[in-house]
């Protein structure tokens, strides 16, 4: 009698990209503060909403314009767990430039950006964060300094 012969099943393993990768928007504004974007910072990141890291990012820069921070990547990452905000009441935005009241109602008319109620946009270092309608974002808008978007917005009406 022969004895039985094991079977062999042979396994495929897949590759995924298990790279995380942040929302461009906020990767923006972390590389403007000079902090690399360490593996747990982006799987950070990616657990929360981009509005919620970005208020984080500008709770992080109004704490390091007033203390001393030796591990900023840390930081900002425990301010995000934490779900940090901007102290409103020490920090008021100053009142909006005229120009940027006149930019924003022409660029809100032409459905370049949505139609947020002033008090309601977040800053960056007192500069307003619109949010520039983009089909390319699962939101459907992608949020930027009004500054950056003003320059976006020149460049598409001059076709660049």
């Amino acid at each position: 009698m022969t004895a039985p012969s094991p079977k062999v099943v042979p396994l495929r393993t897949v590759q995924m990209d298990t790279t995380p990768t942040a929302n461009t928007d906020v990767q923006a504004a972390i590389e403007r503060l000079g902090i690399s974007l360490g593996v747990r910072l982006l799987r950070e990141i990616e657990k929360h909403n981009p509005e919620r890291v970005l208020k984080a990012i500008a709770a992080f820069e109004q704490y390091r314009a007033r203390h001393p921070v030796t591990n900023p990547s840390g930081c900002l990452l425990q301010m995000i767990r934490d779900g940090a905000e901007p102290n409103m009441l020490q920090e008021t935005p100053a009142a909006p430039p005229d120009e940027f009241n006149h930019w924003y109602q022409e660029a809100v008319a032409a459905g370049f950006c949505l139609d947020v109620p002033r008090r309601l946009l977040g800053t960056i270092r007192g500069e307003p964060l619109v949010k520039v309608t983009d089909e390319r974002y699962p939101q459907g808008y992608r949020v930027m300094l009004w500054r950056d978007a003003q320059v976006l917005w020149d460049n598409l009406r001059r076709g660049r």
